[in-house]
């Protein structure tokens, strides 16, 4: 799995590359808005939490038994429009053999939403819902993925963050374990912490 990186700088990429295991695709260049340090720096941020988040597909698994359809694997992403606008240019393409589809949830009230995804992000925008929307997802086969101070603690399983000037992430192993998506050694090897309470690891 490729590092993606983005460092406290201008924006100086037009397209971040997504290595997974056996394929590679090239994500379309996205136009920076504005001249803005600070927001060109956001709009680089979030490119590279996406290839993140695309790339946890193939160094995750779900169990067997998720109602997940079998021919699309959906990304829910609660809060942020303009994030998951981000997204459009590589909606359908295929990851892992399923059709990847990008679900715009406005927030936590909208609960048949969050239900039908694998992965859902929860932006920090809409932080003060958000161990409400990590509860009503508890036990169930859904990565929760977020941004904020506390995510982990409450009860989240990636949290992005940003470590030496690079957005990195910290994995909560325990709240995986329980709703049985487990992570894979390559994906664990890039964490910057891992909270797992078993001795085992597994």
């Amino acid at each position: 799995m490729e590092l993606p990186q983005a460092k406290t700088s201008k924006f100086k990429y037009g397209c971040i590359k997504l290595c997974i295991s056996v394929w590679t695709f090239a994500l379309l260049s996205f136009p920076v808005l504005c001249s803005s340090g600070t927001q060109d720096y956001v709009v680089e941020e979030y490119q590279v939490k996406l290839a993140y988040l695309v790339n946890f597909i193939s160094y995750s698994e779900w169990p067997a038994s998720s109602s997940a359809p079998t021919d699309i694997f959906t990304i829910g992403i609660a809060g942020d429009p303009s994030f998951a606008a981000l997204f459009k240019p590589i909606e359908n393409k295929k990851v892992r053999g399923k059709k990847l589809r990008i679900l715009q949830i406005q927030d936590g009230s909208e609960t048949d939403q969050l239900m039908q995804c694998s992965i859902v992000f929860i932006s920090s925008r809409i932080a003060h819902q958000e161990k409400e929307i990590i509860t009503s997802l508890a036990n169930k086969p859904i990565l929760t993925a977020g941004e904020s101070k506390d995510f982990l603690k409450n009860g989240g399983m990636v949290n992005f963050i940003l470590h030496n000037e690079n957005i990195r992430f910290s994995l909560n192993r325990n709240a995986a374990r329980k709703a049985g998506v487990r992570f894979r050694s390559g994906l664990l090897r890039l964490a910057v912490t891992i909270l797992d309470n078993n001795e085992n690891g597994i």
